[in-house]
């Protein structure tokens, strides 16, 4: 019984994944200009913490659907219940407000 409620959980984390943006060359840039050094590997970092941190609690929001100034009101407090570790906070942070700014770069 855990076993099947352990892949079924899997599954619905897989699916919610896939709905998250993955981030770009172009996002880096974007992201460089803000934090330099920051890598793909920051950026993907960042993405498998929403997915991982944020799904255990509540269903995942595209970061596109809140504007960079929503998403700097929402972190400080999910960050700290979600209990992150400064790396992840900072990694999750760049990740969310890259990626809510896509709509208007393009």
């Amino acid at each position: 019984m855990i076993q099947k409620f352990l892949a079924l959980s899997l599954i619905l984390i897989a699916g919610c994944a896939s709905a998250i943006p993955l981030p770009t060359e172009n996002d880096v840039s974007v992201a460089q200009e803000r934090w330099q050094g920051t890598s793909l590997n920051d950026l993907q970092t960042g993405r498998n913490v929403y997915i991982q941190k944020c799904s255990g609690c509540h269903s995942l929001k595209p970061p596109e659907s809140y504007s960079e100034q929503k998403w700097a009101t929402i972190f400080p407090k999910m960050s700290q219940k979600a209990k992150l570790k400064k790396a992840e906070s900072e990694y999750l942070k760049r990740y969310l407000l890259i990626i809510s700014t896509r709509l208007y770069r393009q």
